[in-house]
Order: structure tokens, then C-alpha cells, then sequence
């Protein structure tokens, strides 16, 4: 998949599931155009996109990212919220964000891998010491390549 992630971590893709199967996940268009399905199971998915003629009944469709929020407030308002790809979208939610999940994935990639963005600078915040619960994962990353899994607290978030 020409928009595939640059990297091949199954404790990384498992940990993503354990964390947001139930829950609300944010995406752009390129994003899930890019998932192998289209839309991710057991989660409520909503696509942001501009293309008037998109049509995915497995999916909830907004125009902005304000309207994602909305929509995710309005009906969904008992379930966690996840922005999970686009550097645009990640830039335009982060002020947002009560926090992050964050891995670093232990991997070299090709410089000349053509959709390489870089992340955006995270607001202050700090690592939350009492996370993550012991044996959850720790589990699911035994003997992978992943350096860290963090979850950060923005400590002024400002509000949509």
C-alpha cells in the first residue's frame, strides 16, 4: 500500500488495538484510504474529508476537524476520542488534546521514503508515571522492537 506506514511492527499494530477497539478514531481521507479494509473493526471510525461523493456506510463522515469533535461529543461523549493519522490533522488537533499516546519505534527508515513527515512538537506536558497498567504492556510488546510507549499530559489544552 503506496501510504502504508514505513515500518512493520506487529506489538506496535497490537498495542493501537488494544488501546482504541471501543472507542472513537478520528482520520483523514488519505489515511483511511490507506487501511487494508477501510474502516477499522469494533471502533466508531470518522472519516474528515472534503470529497463531496464519499460514501462508506462503516463510517461517519465530517467535513472538518471541528466536526469530527462535535459529532464525537454529541453522540459518543462516554467514549475516549483518538486522532490516529495525518500530520495535517495531528497539527490542527493537538492544542486540543488532553494528551498522547506515544511510541518509538526502534527502525531505520529510507530517506527517500516519499510520504516521511516529521511530528509536530508536542505542547508541554509530562509523562504520566502511573501508566501503563503492569502486565497489559508489557505483554504485548515482550521481545519487539519497540523502544518506548509513553502516555503524555498536555497541561493546557485549550478548549474547541
Amino acid at each position: 500500500v503506496e501510504d502504508a506506514l514505513p515500518w512493520k511492527c506487529s506489538a506496535d499494530f497490537r498495542w493501537f488495538k488494544h488501546l482504541t477497539t471501543g472507542q472513537v478514531v478520528i482520520m483523514g481521507r488519505a489515511t483511511y484510504d490507506s487501511l487494508p479494509n477501510g474502516a477499522l473493526p469494533n471502533r466508531v471510525n470518522i472519516v474528515i474529508t472534503s470529497d463531496k461523493d464519499f460514501k462508506d456506510d462503516k463510517v461517519k463522515m465530517v467535513r472538518t476537524f471541528e466536526g469530527a469533535v462535535l459529532l464525537a461529543c454529541r453522540d459518543y461523549d462516554e467514549l475516549d476520542l483518538f486522532v490516529i493519522e495525518g500530520a495535517t490533522l495531528f497539527k490542527k488537533a493537538l492544542p486540543h488534546c488532553t494528551g498522547a499516546y506515544v511510541s518509538t519505534v526502534n527502525t531505520v527508515v529510507n530517506p527517500g521514503y516519499k510520504h516521511m513527515v516529521m511530528a509536530p512538537i508536542l505542547p508541554p506536558h509530562k509523562v504520566d508515571m502511573s501508566w501503563p497498567l503492569k502486565g497489559t504492556l508489557d505483554e504485548i510488546m515482550a521481545g519487539q522492537p519497540l523502544v518506548n510507549v509513553e502516555k503524555l499530559t498536555f497541561t493546557n489544552p485549550i478548549p474547541l
